[in-house]
């Protein structure tokens, strides 16, 4: 009869130990994948980030060689009262041609630091711009 409970009590024993086992493992597996998880992601905005700023930055500087090869007597003269004037008190023109993602708070951002002054560019400009929250792409803009 003991030897019948003894025996009974090991095959239960032998029986959890496998169960045991398989949890055992397997939280073991979750955690070391847990871990390089965490450390791949903890990285990863360092490796998706920094080669599109790198792109971002080369791209503007490209963009900021740009010269504007002409300038349109008909927008000068509508604007000169507004332009700056140099030192030897000739007017100094800055043009500035839109791409498909300039707003003029962008471009007031760009040319005067405050976001604010987009009036500026609007007010110097509302012959080629009639709606001021969109602008079309390749616009001439005095930049008064």
């Amino acid at each position: 009869m003991l030897r019948k409970i003894l025996k009974s009590i090991l095959k239960t024993t032998k029986h959890h130990e496998e169960i045991g086992s398989l949890i055992l493992g397997g939280v073991i597996v979750v955690f070391i994948i847990g871990v390089l998880g965490w450390r791949l992601l903890s990285k990863m905005p360092t490796l998706l980030i920094a080669p599109i700023a790198n792109q971002i930055q080369l791209f503007w500087k490209t963009i900021s060689r740009y010269k504007v090869p002409f300038v349109d007597e008909s927008i000068t003269s509508s604007v000169s009262p507004m332009l700056e004037t140099s030192s030897d008190s000739s007017p100094i023109i800055r043009m500035h041609r839109t791409l498909p993602t300039d707003t003029l708070w962008k471009l007031a951002i760009r040319y005067y630091n405050d976001g604010y002054k987009w009036t500026r560019i609007y007010e110097a400009n509302k012959k080629l711009i009639p709606d001021p929250n969109t602008l079309e792409k390749d616009l001439n803009l005095v930049i008064p």
